[in-house]
């Protein structure tokens, strides 16, 4: 085989194992479209957190979306709950802030319920 043979075979393995490289890497995950209607925002992200997805998965799926998230219980039934918050600016000087309560059982996601609004002068 002359030298400019087997170069062309080492380059083509470099690029056959690049690409087996890059096939093999996780995907991130897409991005929450933030909806501005709290029915399209609840679709929206059980889109993406459906039932029976872990309540660790979906704490840090929402806080990679930006989200500050931290574990309540609702004083009325005892039910635990994530609470997931997050508010961006819209025209100044108005934001709008979306309020993500998902009730959880045995460490699954069984509910998603938000609350959306703006704030301003």
């Amino acid at each position: 085989m002359t030298p400019t043979w087997k170069c062309c075979i080492a380059g083509l393995y470099v690029v056959v194992l690049t690409i087996a490289g890059c096939r093999s890497t996780p995907r991130p995950q897409p991005d929450i479209m933030m909806r501005d209607d709290e029915a399209a925002m609840e679709d929206e992200i059980l889109r993406h957190l459906p039932a029976g997805t872990p309540i660790e998965e979906a704490e840090r799926f929402m806080a990679a979306n930006g989200f500050k998230c931290s574990r309540e219980v609702d004083s009325q039934d005892g039910a635990p709950y994530l609470f997931c918050d997050i508010q961006r600016p819209t025209t100044w000087p108005v934001s709008r802030r979306w309020m993500i309560t998902m009730k959880y059982d045995e460490e699954k996601v069984t509910s998603v319920r938000v609350k959306t609004g703006l704030i301003g002068p």
